[in-house]
């Protein structure tokens, strides 16, 4: 199989093979004093490297020399993950963080799909990753909304009709936003509604979605897990009140505006995205860094109790 016919391969195995999770969520995942240096570091790396996103490999994580709190963070959510195992090796993971005002000019986050996006742009194929992730540092902002719709290969959305056939749903975009989901597997998801399922074949929803629309408040400390391919985001409209959505200050009738801190990491199995490097070591600096500590050994099996292994943010 030459180099072309591989990386095809690959492509079509993240859009269409199962997971090993649907949505499941861990609460209590983050060490609950670790979180005010985390929501300070997000906001750091924001004002020196905008919305960029980062890569570890597999091997840099298993190293785990990591040059700053929020890779750490990131290297011990693929360390958790990747012992569930996959068909394909892990990779890599990427990395980001986001930070949203509920009085700001974009509070949420629009229905899309992650995607390798530097790949996307250059020849329009989606490929998803294989598990998406959303860890809150905060407890306040829109919640996670997740859908059991995935796209196809030009990032089109595949979803069922009433009699059970697969059809085109049309683009959400993509971009990466942190999300996904399935079956719920942990707590801290709702569901809220069902759709038929589909049949196999050409065109038809990849198997292992689900069927659930899940909602995931944040909630400070608490880790978000899902397949890769589903679309997702983070939608201000649905926001409880009290945490900037819909609150009144007292005595001033004027939103409590809050502000929303998430770190996403999405695992990658079998391919690398393109155009994406770990974070620069003058970049790192700026940051905490990381205390080095024993690696973790979670129980990679979603917990619904309040107190599960702490798998990051040491």
């Amino acid at each position: 199989m030459d180099a072309q016919h591989a990386a095809d391969a690959d492509a079509e195995f993240l859009r269409t093979a199962p997971r090993p999770l649907g949505v499941a969520a861990w609460h209590g995942a983050l060490v609950p004093a670790s979180l005010d240096a985390l929501a300070d570091d997000a906001v750091q790396l924001l004002s020196l490297a905008g919305d960029e996103t980062f890569w570890v490999t597999a091997d840099e994580a298993q190293e785990g020399a990591a040059r700053c709190t929020l890779e750490r963070l990131a290297m011990d959510v693929l360390h958790f993950h990747a012992a569930r195992g996959a068909p394909r090796p892990i990779t890599g993971c990427e990395w980001w963080v986001q930070v949203r005002r509920s009085d700001g000019p974009v509070p949420g986050i629009a229905l899309h799909w992650d995607s390798d996006e530097a790949h996307a742009a250059g020849c329009g194929e989606h490929v998803p990753p294989w598990i998406a992730t959303v860890s809150y540092v905060g407890g306040t902002g829109a919640p996670t909304v997740v859908l059991p719709v995935a796209a196809n290969h030009h990032g089109r959305g595949l979803c069922a009709d009433d009699d059970g056939n697969s059809g085109d749903a049309g683009g959400a975009g993509g971009g990466s936003g942190g999300g996904g989901g399935g079956g719920a597997q942990g707590g801290g998801a709702a569901v809220l509604g069902a759709a038929p399922a589909v049949p196999g074949g050409k065109g038809a929803v990849p198997a292992g979605l689900g069927a659930g629309v899940y909602v995931s408040h944040p909630v400070a400390g608490k880790h978000l897990a899902f397949d890769g391919r589903l679309l997702h985001g983070a939608l201000h409209e649905l926001t409880a009140e009290g945490d900037g959505g819909g609150s009144e200050a007292a005595g001033e009738g004027v939103a409590a505006a809050t502000t929303r801190v998430t770190l996403l990491v999405n695992l990658w199995s079998g391919r690398t995205p393109a155009q994406l490097s770990r974070v620069p070591g003058r970049v790192a600096a700026r940051p905490s860094n990381p205390i080095p500590t024993p690696d973790p050994n979670p129980n990679p099996n979603p917990n619904p109790n309040p107190n599960p292994n702490q798998v990051a943010a040491r």
